[in-house]
């Protein structure tokens, strides 16, 4: 029964992620926080990318987990909250090959967060 429950939620793991999600979180909260050249920052936004692809990420199958892919979300979802500039501090791609073994190395999850601040 263990071993059902577990596969279950391998499952759902990629099925969510095989739908090429992207999540964006903001904070707001700067306290005060200005940038030397742009002055004071709307947001703090985090935007998190999910894609499978084939062979240690290699190939597409479900979304694009690859880096310019990630600054494309960052900058679309901060376009559809009003804002007209940002500054991107960090991009980080996970390939994900390792935690099932042989399904992983062929089925592989792309996790690909990019970090920044955006201005009005």
């Amino acid at each position: 029964m263990k071993r059902l429950a577990f596969w279950c939620g391998i499952l759902g793991l990629f099925s969510s992620v095989a739908l090429g999600c992207v999540t964006n979180v903001s904070s707001t909260r700067m306290q005060g926080i200005t940038s030397a050249e742009r002055g004071r920052p709307a947001a703090f936004q985090n935007t998190t990318t999910y894609a499978i692809h084939l062979f240690f990420g290699v190939i597409r199958l479900f979304g694009d987990g690859k880096t310019g892919a990630g600054v494309e979300n960052f900058l679309e979802e901060a376009r559809q909250s009003g804002m007209s500039r940002v500054e991107i501090t960090n991009v980080n791609t996970n390939i994900l090959w390792y935690p099932l073994g042989p399904i992983t190395m062929i089925f592989t999850p792309v996790v690909t967060d990019a970090y920044g601040f955006v201005y009005r």
